[in-house]
């Protein structure tokens, strides 16, 4: 008899803290829940999850507003979108677990680890910025050229209009333009992903993840200056990310009290797509230390 195919993938709907999330799951054991980043979706962890599969029962939501979620008209706060994701985990039965998020997933799961360190048992972090440093390098003279789509978004109803009807040119730029070689994009990918952020609703979902960013987030990470993260965490970082560069990691070691930091050369933005491999092989090590010691 085979064995079962650990990628035998379920897509399903989950309602959490009063949204509907849409939600990849694959494999079984210990929960690994993989939280992705603008301008993604869920599907952005595809080349991942087989690697990951058959070791954990990992758990890929589409956060709030994004993708085949609900787009409610908010709030879209860390601690919200926190919220949806522990509620999520609870309701498949689970109280505590690791953590991956990318980019936006990120910092949703650094509030995790801040607000609920007894569900994190072990943080991953693809180039997410911890809020709480580096905010003189968001308004630096180089990181404001790069991340003009940053205060862009934060124009209520007008990023909408003018990118409505044209996803995948405007999407495209981001992919290519943050790679550090685009080859992993192909004309499915895209096709998929501008599918999703022309969903009536994702467009906006999205922008308003970046309007709270300056907005509702704000006090929230301010409550965090100085604090400490006991949590095991590990940090995989792109040497060839432009958006992200490695400058944003100053400070992480006063931050995170187990820290364990790679850096991938020749690698960008997109760590998932661009090195699906070394990522799995690095969150596997992490997770067998983490759970051996838990």
């Amino acid at each position: 008899m085979s064995a079962p195919d650990p990628m035998n993938e379920e897509s399903v709907f989950v309602v959490t803290n009063g949204v509907r999330l849409h939600v990849r799951m694959a494999g079984a054991g210990y929960p690994l829940i993989l939280l992705h980043g603008w301008p993604q979706t869920s599907y952005c962890w595809r080349k991942l999850m087989p690697l990951l599969a058959p070791h954990f029962r990992v758990i890929a939501p589409d956060l709030r507003g994004f993708g085949d979620s609900d787009q409610p008209d908010g709030p879209y706060d860390k601690r919200t979108v926190a919220t949806d994701v522990l509620e999520m985990a609870r309701s498949l039965g689970y109280e505590n677990a690791l953590v991956a998020g990318h980019d936006i997933g990120g910092r949703v799961a650094y509030r995790l680890a801040l607000d609920h360190p007894h569900f994190v048992k072990g943080l991953i972090s693809l180039a997410g910025r911890y809020s709480p440093l580096g905010e003189g390098l968001l308004f630096s003279k180089e990181q404001s050229a790069e991340r003009w789509y940053f205060f862009f978004h934060q124009i209520e109803g007008l990023p909408e209009a003018l990118v409505s009807g044209r996803e995948s040119i405007y999407l495209e730029h981001f992919y290519k333009h943050w790679s550090y070689r685009a080859d992993w994009l192909s004309e499915e990918d895209l096709a998929e992903y501008s599918r999703a952020y022309a969903t009536p609703g994702a467009l906006r979902g999205g922008f308003e993840h970046y309007r709270a960013a300056l907005g509702a987030d704000v006090d929230q990470w301010k409550q965090d200056a100085g604090k400490q993260i006991s949590t095991p965490t590990l940090v995989l970082w792109g040497k060839d990310d432009p958006v992200s560069p490695l400058a944003w990691t100053d400070g992480f070691d006063k931050v995170f009290t187990q820290l364990d930091m790679v850096h991938y050369p020749e690698c960008g933005h997109f760590i998932a797509e661009e090195h699906p491999q070394a990522a799995a092989d690095d969150i596997l090590r992490f997770a067998r230390k983490v759970l051996t010691a838990f």
